[in-house]
This record gives C-alpha cells, sequence and structure tokens, in this order.
C-alpha cells in the first residue's frame, strides 16, 4: 500500500465529485465519477475538509495517480518508486481548449458551436458525457483546464488569466493565501518579485511593485 505521495485538495475532487466523492481503487474510480480524467485513490482515505490541519498524514485527501508506470507494450519499470511517464510540452487537450477559450472570449464569454464541440471531443475522449444543449460558459472552461492539467503546473497562470487568482476576487481554495479555508490576497502577487540577486547585479531593474 503506497504510505506518501502527492494527494489532492478537496477542491479539486469536488469538480468531479460535488456531492459526495467514493472510497475506491484508482481503478474504479473513473467509471464513479463517469470521467477518465478522474485518477484518484479514495482506499482507506478521506476527501479532507478545507480547514483540515492534518496535511502530514497521507489518508488526508485523495492519492493522485496521474502519472504511472503502465507500459503499453506491457514491459517493466525502471523505479517502482517512480513513474517512467514522459512529461508532454504540449498536447491536443490544449490545443482544443485554447480555441474554446479564446473564441468564447470573443463571442459574449461563451463558446461558439465549434470551441462547444472542442470540448465535447474531449469530453468523449474521456468517456464524460458532452453537452448538447447550451455552449460552455469561461467558469465551464476554467474548469475543463483544471480537470484535463491538475498535477501538470500550469494552475497558476489559468487562474490569474481568468482573474481569479490575486486580488478581491473572492475564488478562494484550501490554504490560498495561507488560510484553511482560503482568503484573497493582493493582486500584486499575480507577478512574482524579482530575485534580490538579480536586482544587485543590474542596477537598471526595479522591483515589482507590492514586493
Amino acid at each position: 500500500m503506497q504510505t506518501a505521495g502527492v494527494r489532492a485538495r478537496k477542491n479539486l475532487i469536488d469538480k468531479f465529485f460535488p456531492v459526495s466523492a467514493p472510497q475506491v481503487t484508482g481503478a474504479a474510480m473513473p467509471a464513479e465519477a463517469g470521467d477518465d480524467r478522474a485518477l484518484f485513490d479514495g482506499v482507506g482515505r478521506e476527501v479532507s475538509a478545507p480547514e483540515s490541519k492534518d496535511i502530514s498524514v497521507f489518508t488526508k485527501g485523495y492519492a493522485v495517480v496521474k502519472f504511472n508506470n503502465f507500459h503499453s507494450d506491457n514491459s517493466s519499470a525502471h523505479d517502482l518508486r517512480f513513474a517512467d511517464t514522459d512529461f508532454f510540452l504540449f498536447r491536443a487537450a490544449e490545443a482544443y481548449l485554447t480555441y474554446a477559450e479564446a473564441t468564447a472570449r470573443l463571442n459574449g464569454n461563451q463558446t461558439t458551436a465549434e470551441g462547444t464541440d472542442y470540448i465535447n471531443q474531449l469530453h468523449l475522449r474521456a468517456h464524460a458525457k458532452a453537452r448538447t444543449n447550451g455552449a460552455y460558459t469561461l467558469d465551464d472552461i476554467l474548469n475543463e483546464w483544471s480537470k484535463e492539467f491538475y498535477f501538470e503546473g500550469r494552475r497558476r497562470v489559468d487562474l490569474i488569466r481568468f482573474n481569479k487568482f490575486g486580488g478581491n476576487v473572492n475564488y478562494n481554495w484550501a490554504w490560498k493565501g495561507g488560510d484553511p479555508n482560503g482568503r484573497n490576497f493582493a493582486k500584486t502577487r499575480n507577478v512574482f518579485a524579482i530575485p534580490t540577486s538579480d536586482l544587485t547585479v543590474n542596477q537598471n531593474l526595479t522591483q515589482n511593485p507590492g514586493y
């Protein structure tokens, strides 16, 4: 049994299970969610409430099994502790969602027929329900970015682009701003500080506001 590793916050699990998340294996989770992108293991674990401070306990939060050592040719993994999966730099889902989002921003903040079709193609690939009546809103698209790309290192930039990160946006998640339930923080945090080492060697640089 795995005893350590990355876990998902409740906010991510809620996107797949808005009512109640099952405590099933990673193999059974996609069917429970009706979405192959729900790659979590819930056996012996609980979806921690946002206010839970037991962040050092591995069973607090569902394990993420998005990256694994299953090889298409049935060959053995090089190391059972670490996944052999290559980290992809760009994939079709990113192109589809980028197109859907860009055209939605030009179309009253909802997808065009073509943008809707692109998102539906991602749903069909994941054996999830496609939307046959109505468009996807920008909030829907932000959720799609989350479901497709969690643990792929792009959530922060997506939230900034949708104006859901810094500022008085009231879009919170567990431990945002260092608070168990999440809190707003200054919009200046949308931009990182310039390292002191860079400021020291280049007198032409000026520190970004708020730092």
